[in-house]
């Protein structure tokens, strides 16, 4: 696995760009998903000292852990304004810019703890993992490529919340799926 250079992303105008990143988002969950169900599976296949690795507590936190982080109901909420209002909706870009800093950080959680379980074998070409665990990375650094970085999404998001009346304000304002478009 290299992460290139993202030249290409230069290129994009600003429809592209944002419609990528929603669609890495997608996804990325979906990936996230998929190497959570294989670890879940395999940690009840798996027998260690006598039982399933799914029976011991520290590997039942972990996978709890991992499925909290998969659940990215941020990406379903930006599918939902996208939806309602259109892509290029003002209050789609800060929802976006959650969603990437939330998938980033889930991806991160998620291929930790999915290789954790599987211990070595997560990371063999013939191991159906290696798809997904390539393809999370590949993802999460096209999202820090498309937003600039994790720095500069949170800081755009930062300066859209100062500039609210009020957070609560900001909140309800971006995320309420029952105003008119």
């Amino acid at each position: 696995y290299r992460a290139g250079p993202a030249e290409w992303v230069d290129a994009l105008d600003a429809t592209a760009r944002r419609g990528l990143t929603l669609a890495r988002c997608a996804q990325a969950t979906g990936a996230m998903q998929a190497a959570l169900d294989l670890s879940i599976s395999y940690a009840q296949d798996r027998v260690q000292f006598g039982r399933p690795l799914a029976r011991f507590q520290a590997i039942q936190h972990e996978l709890a852990v991992a499925a909290e982080e998969a659940a990215t109901t941020a990406t379903d909420l930006v599918l939902a304004a996208v939806g309602q209002s259109g892509l290029m909706a003002d209050r789609v870009e800060p929802l976006l810019q959650a969603a990437t800093l939330v998938v980033a950080n889930a991806i991160a959680n998620v291929h930790r703890v999915s290789h954790q379980v599987h211990g070595a074998i997560g990371f063999t070409q013939e191991y159906f993992l290696h798809r997904h665990s390539l393809n999370l990375l590949r993802w999460r650094d096209e999202l820090g490529h498309l937003q600039q970085s994790s720095l500069a999404c949170a800081e755009a998001l930062g300066e859209k919340v100062l500039a609210a009346d009020t957070l609560w304000a900001f909140i309800t304002d971006t995320t309420s799926l029952n105003k008119p478009a």
